[in-house]
């Protein structure tokens, strides 16, 4: 099973089935079956149930690949017999990197002296929370002197 980093809670994850013997008999499908999350990964995952259905969700826990690539769920079923018998199973989730918009941009340096020249003003970095990223930069506007210009990631003054 896997599910995107970031998903909102009350996103599908899995459809839930249990083969029970009792309904493979003469009598057809007679049990039904009701799960339950006996470790939920922190919150990160609940059930959904209908009276035929068991739907594994995303709850309100976090899902960050940056943080944990998988999470582990034991969910435990019981048939809808008199004295109902159950069946408990681990299952691995795993979270699926998504690109991720950065979070912050700084410039090292903001002060250049007047009448200096072209300089080098600063060198511009991101945060971003997916790792190994690169960025590139480009300057939106620029006076009609084109004062500054971006070399890699280095803010430099033309004049």
């Amino acid at each position: 099973m896997s599910i995107l980093e970031n998903s909102q809670s009350g996103t599908f994850v899995a459809n839930i089935t249990i083969d029970d013997p009792d309904n493979h008999g003469p009598k057809g499908v007679w049990q039904t079956h009701s799960c339950e999350l006996v470790d939920s990964a922190q919150d990160r995952f609940k059930i959904a149930r209908t009276s035929i259905t068991n739907t594994l969700l995303v709850s309100t826990g976090v899902l960050n690949y940056e943080l944990s690539a998988s999470h582990t769920v034991i969910i435990q079923c019981s048939d809808s017999d008199s004295r109902p018998l159950t069946v408990q199973k681990s299952f691995l989730i795993q979270v699926i990197d998504v690109n991720e918009r950065p979070e912050q941009m700084t410039l090292s340096n903001a002060v250049v002296p007047e009448n200096g020249g072209p300089l080098f003003v600063g060198e511009l970095s991101t945060q971003d929370p997916d790792n190994a990223q690169t960025f590139k930069y480009s300057l939106l506007l620029t006076s009609e002197e084109n004062v500054f210009y971006i070399d890699g990631n280095q803010l430099k003054t033309n004049v």
